[in-house]
This record gives structure tokens, sequence and C-alpha cells, in this order.
């Protein structure tokens, strides 16, 4: 029975990454027809940033969650150990996003972009941090169904949002703008989701010292 459970979860959670695969695979051709190869070279410079400080911002907290909640039965200890990983990761890609928006015209010279596109990666790269810890919790708590169908729905809603701003003339700053959307709904939804399974509490960041020792190295050897 475990073993049924454990392939069906995977099978699960690897639909919802093919899925992801599958957008970044049809982004190539539609932004590339849309606004041209020269900005479709600076969108895939911004994306390569936004993952690489995402994941440094970060701090291996989401495999933590995965670690230590999937074996977790008291509601406090869930409690805890999301709530403060969230808001430990919130308030160091926040950090990592001022100083976006305070150098945007330098980082934006390296990356051959605006600056404005780095003031909006800056959003990205906080609600993507607070997303990755909100989803590996749905993967810790076993809710793979909510996981893959909320991967799949960001997969296409991106998409479907992203090519309309790029087809009313919006540029890469539109297309930008309409991630910041998904990642937005995304996180409200995330949150309710959490609120109704787990309840809330103020973090006390106890386990944190814990979590970072176990995630903090994935994080380098990544």
């Amino acid at each position: 029975m475990e073993y049924s459970k454990f392939a069906k979860d995977f099978s699960i959670i690897s639909v919802g990454h093919l899925l992801l695969l599958l957008r970044n695979f049809l982004f190539l051709p539609l932004v590339t027809k849309l606004v041209g190869t020269e900005a479709y070279g600076v969108w895939t410079q911004l994306s390569v940033t936004i993952t690489f400080v995402t994941t440094f911002s970060l701090l291996g907290l989401p495999a933590a969650v995965v670690r230590f909640l999937a074996v977790k039965k008291d509601r406090r200890d869930i409690q805890q150990g999301l709530y403060s990983s969230l808001a430990v990761s919130a308030v160091t890609s926040s950090f990592v996003g001022v100083m976006f928006l305070m150098f945007a015209n330098p980082i934006g010279g390296f990356l051959q972009s605006g600056p404005n596109l780095v003031r909006l990666i800056a959003g990205i790269i906080i609600l993507d941090s607070c997303n990755g810890v909100f989803l590996n919790g749905l993967r810790a708590l076993q809710k793979v169904g909510w996981y893959s169908v909320l991967l799949t729905a960001q997969a296409f809603g991106e998409i479907g949002l992203g090519v309309w701003f790029l087809a009313s003339n919006q540029g890469l700053e539109g297309f930008t703008l309409s991630l910041i959307l998904i990642r937005v709904f995304m996180c409200g939804i995330l949150l309710f989701l959490f609120l109704r399974t787990v309840g809330f509490a103020v973090p006390t960041f106890s386990l944190i010292p814990q979590y970072l020792r176990f995630g903090f190295p994935t994080v380098i050897s990544s």
C-alpha cells in the first residue's frame, strides 16, 4: 500500500513538472515570434537570474520543509516549520528585491535589459520564494493533487496571460507583469489552502537553525 501511494504521488508530481517543461518549450517559439530573437535573449538572461537568485534567497528551506514536515503530526510543529520558513524566505528575498530596486540601472546594464524589467523581476523573486515554501509544504503534507494542479495552472496561466500581453504590444515589461499577476494569484490560493488546512501561528523561528543546517548545504551543492 505504501509503495502504491508513493508511486502514485511520484507520478502526479512528475506530470506537474513535465507540464512546466512543456511551458518552457512553448515559450520559445511564442515569445520569439511576438517580440523577436533579441528580446527573447534578454528574457532568457532575466529568467536565469531569477532562478539563480531565488535559489540562494530560499537558503534551502523548501528542502528542509519537505524533510521535516513530512514526519510531523502535531499541528503546532507543522505551523512553526511552515510559517517560520515562509517568514525567513520572505525577508531574505525582500532584501534581495530591495537591492534590485536600488541598483536597477547597473543590474539592467549588466543584463542588457532596461531598469524597469529589473524592478519587475524583483517582485518575481519575492513571490517565487514564498510560493516555493508553500509548494514544498504541499509535498510534505502529501497534498500532491493540489501541488500538481497548481503547477499546471501556473504553467498554462503564464502562457495564456503572457501571450495576451505580448500580443497587445506590451513588450517584455507587460510579459513580466503577467508573470507577477499569476504568481500573486498562486500565492493567494496557497495561503488560503494552508490557513484552511493547518491554520495560522505566529512564527517563533525555533526550528530555523535545524532547517538551515539541513537545507543550506543543498543550496551550495546545487
